[in-house]
């Protein structure tokens, strides 16, 4: 509707501008013909009388000369002859109606026209034909025509360019508004709608807009893209969910090395307590125990072996694979399952780990992949350290702002760091740390994906990794993760 307004507007002006014009221009020409006139008839009564009246004039003055254009007026009623001076001093019947500026041109001997307004409000139009005598000085031939009638038709051109206004405005703007509603605006509006939706994301249902015009055109236009971006995000959608797939299965490969590397800790583990369960089944086998002693020997191999199904648990845990899903997690407790898990595989190497008395912080995250970044991360600590060697974890509360903002709000995140005593890292190797297929150690030993695939998950939660270390002062790795879910998790998560 603003559009057909507009139209409606632009079209009036143009009108009105027209019709002005043209109007005005009516009335210049009737006034220009009214003047044109009255001077080919006073340079045409001038010329046949100018002769005779100068010899009246200057042998027997002016009354004669009156008496001379007087017979002259009867012959036309409509115009008024007078004999007037040009004179400064001349007697006030015998001066001009027209004010002595305006008549410069007649001294000159050029034939002069002036409207002059009456005294009753009645417009007449005054043309002097010029007389000089030699002897008499300067005077001239005032013809002087009442111009109501001019005025008149003038006032009638008015009339009919206002009532020419009205008629074309109405008209104009009914026209105006059907062409503007109907063929212009219910399809723009159809147009907006369209793309509104399109940046809301949805690219259904095809546009169509009647005619060859330019608007439908842009329909077309428009739906071609939307066809074109449903196209590019479907073939977007089956990438992701392909990268997804990938990304799953390599952290899955990950995990599934990372239980490599734990068997020969779980089976040392497993070991004290199944040679526990074999000794004492064997006393009761050899029935040489007395019926309270069976009964304690019973409840040592059930104890023994809820040890060993909580181990191989902990251990399937770790290496099944899941679907991503997050929750509110004890980031506390799971620190101390990891820590668990990766205890054997410790003691194994002579490393002792130690974690302080945390809070308990809950966050939104997946445990399972949170407990995997952990468990490399921590793995990493204890092949960096020598024997004898000690892995601190602490678990704290921070409020700051993530590195990849220069300004904004700050957030609350927990803080997850495990500190090492071992050889350090160096400044070039901290640069590439979390580069995939980047490692230093020995060839089969590493894939080099461990860290990057750690990273990954923490910037998937909103987070980040930082590493603090020098050569030969250990190092230690901080991670922070979000408490309450922040729009980088929300998008990750989409």
């Amino acid at each position: 509707m603003r559009l057909a307004a507009k139209l409606i507007l632009i079209f009036l002006v143009a009108v009105v501008l027209l019709t002005a014009a043209n109007t005005y221009v009516a009335i210049e020409g009737q006034n220009a013909s009214f003047e044109r006139e009255q001077t080919e008839y006073a340079q045409r009564v001038g010329q046949s009388i100018e002769s005779e009246l100068l010899l009246t004039w200057d042998q027997q003055g002016d009354a004669a000369v009156d008496a001379l254009l007087l017979g002259e007026h009867s012959s036309n009623q409509l115009v008024q002859i007078r004999f007037i001076s040009l004179e400064t001093e001349a007697p006030g019947e015998k001066q001009p109606v027209a004010s002595p500026e305006s008549l410069s041109h007649v001294a000159r001997g050029q034939i002069v026209s002036v409207m002059v307004n009456g005294q009753e409000g009645a417009a007449w139009l005054h043309t002097y034909y010029p007389v000089i005598s030699s002897d008499k000085g300067r005077a001239a031939l005032e013809f002087s025509r009442p111009a109501g009638e001019l005025q008149q038709q003038n006032r009638w051109a008015i009339y009919r360019a206002m009532a020419t206004i009205v008629v074309l405005a109405i008209v104009g703007v009914g026209l105006v508004m059907y062409a503007g509603v109907t063929l212009v605006g219910r399809p723009l509006d159809r147009l907006i709608e369209k793309t509104q939706r399109i940046a809301a994301g949805d690219f259904a249902d095809p546009l169509a807009i009647a005619g060859n015009g330019e608007l439908s055109q842009l329909a077309r236009a428009l739906n071609d893209m939307c066809e074109q971006l449903t196209q590019h995000q479907e073939t977007i959608r089956q990438e992701s969910a392909t990268r997804i797939a990938t990304l799953e299965q390599l952290r899955h490969a990950d995990r599934l090395k990372t239980v490599g590397r734990l068997a020969a800790g779980i089976a040392h583990e497993l070991g004290t307590p199944l040679n526990v369960v074999a000794g004492r089944a064997g006393l009761i086998a050899a029935g040489k125990l007395s019926e309270t002693e069976t009964r304690e020997s019973a409840k040592t191999i059930k104890a023994e072996a809820n040890r060993i199904t909580l181990i191989v648990r902990q251990l399937l845990d770790f290496a099944r694979q899941s679907r991503p899903q997050r929750a509110d997690e004890n980031v506390s407790l799971l620190t101390d399952r990891t820590i668990s898990l990766l205890q054997p595989l410790a003691e194994k190497k002579g490393v002792a780990i130690t974690a302080d008395d945390a809070e308990r912080i809950v966050a939104s995250i997946d445990s399972s992949q949170i407990q995997q970044v952990l468990t490399n991360i921590i793995m990493n600590a204890i092949q960096a350290t020598p024997d004898g060697g000690q892995i601190a974890i602490s678990i704290q509360r921070k409020t700051r702002r993530s590195p990849e903002q220069t300004e904004g709000d700050v957030a609350d995140y927990v803080r997850i760091d495990v500190q090492d005593n071992g050889s350090g890292i160096d400044e070039q190797t901290r640069e590439q740390l979390f580069e995939p297929f980047f490692t230093t150690k020995d060839v089969g030993e590493g894939t080099g994906l461990g860290l990057s695939i750690a990273f990954g998950i923490v910037q998937e939660h909103g987070g980040w990794i930082d590493v603090a270390s020098q050569p030969g002062d250990g190092a230690c790795f901080s991670i922070y993760l979000p408490i309450q879910p922040t729009a980088v998790e929300t998008t990750h998560a989409r």
